[in-house]
């Protein structure tokens, strides 16, 4: 199943694969109908016939039926990305639940306004933003509840100007993720780019930031600016695995 970006329908794929595991071939053979339209980005599937969406515009995460679309909850979202707080556009934007069924992960996909300045469009070479990640946890009642929440440094723009983001997260069995992040950049001379990067993420031993003082906004984390009764965060820990330039230099992102 695939998410439609502002949309109010799911689609079904059937795809088959080489060897290899590269793709064959992919049709789609289904389309359903949501009971709500949003600006959907991330899917998660959520066992028996529900699965989970992640969406922008509140930000948020639903749960619905794949029977028929509808609309069995609404997740909790944390405070913080609430009241203005997400930059439009720049919400959940990924969605992944652990190969056990008990967490279910997500992020921003850019800086809270009271995580750092709010980006623009187009940020200078090697800016970076902090997003929060964010775990929830399966109950026994079947719905999800937020807990703790980490900050995720991206890694810079690679051109002149343009804009990075975390852009999809994948739970792995241990426990650490791998974390996408795409950075679309423009030279000198106008020509653009997308570079992929893709990291291997430990959440271990980083500042749980669902909690106070840093609940409502992690303010500035420089020691020039930070006052001194506020506490240093520590960030999740990241090991790159791939950095490239992937199909055209100007082409898709993933």
């Amino acid at each position: 199943w695939a998410e439609m970006d502002n949309s109010d329908k799911i689609i079904r794929l059937s795809i088959t694969t080489k060897p290899d595991g590269s793709i064959l071939r992919c049709r789609v053979t289904q389309a359903l109908r949501l009971a709500m339209s949003s600006d959907f980005e991330g899917i998660a599937y959520a066992g028996g016939d529900r699965v989970y969406l992640s969406e922008e515009t509140t930000p948020g995460i639903h749960e619905f039926r794949l029977t028929d679309g509808s609309l069995v909850r609404n997740l909790t979202t944390p405070d913080v990305f609430l009241h203005g707080r997400t930059v439009p556009n720049r919400g959940f934007e990924s969605l992944s639940l652990s190969p056990d069924g008990r967490s279910l992960w997500t992020a921003g996909e850019s800086a809270l306004t009271v995580d750092g300045a709010a980006p623009s469009q187009v940020v200078p070479f090697g800016s970076t933003t902090r997003v929060r990640l964010v775990h929830y946890r399966l109950g026994a009642d079947g719905a999800a509840h937020p807990g703790e929440q980490y900050i995720y440094q991206t890694a810079g723009v690679h051109e002149l100007a343009g804009f990075n983001g975390l852009s999809d997260l994948v739970a792995l069995p241990d426990g650490r993720l791998l974390a996408l992040e795409r950075s679309a950049g423009m030279s000198l001379t106008g020509a653009k780019s997308i570079r992929t990067r893709i990291f291997l993420v430990d959440v271990r031993g980083a500042t749980d930031v669902s909690r106070p003082p840093f609940d409502r906004g992690i303010g500035p984390q420089n020691a020039a600016t930070r006052p001194a009764s506020r506490p240093t965060i520590v960030q999740v820990k990241k090991t790159l695995l791939l950095d490239a330039i992937l199909c055209d230099r100007d082409g898709e992102n993933l």
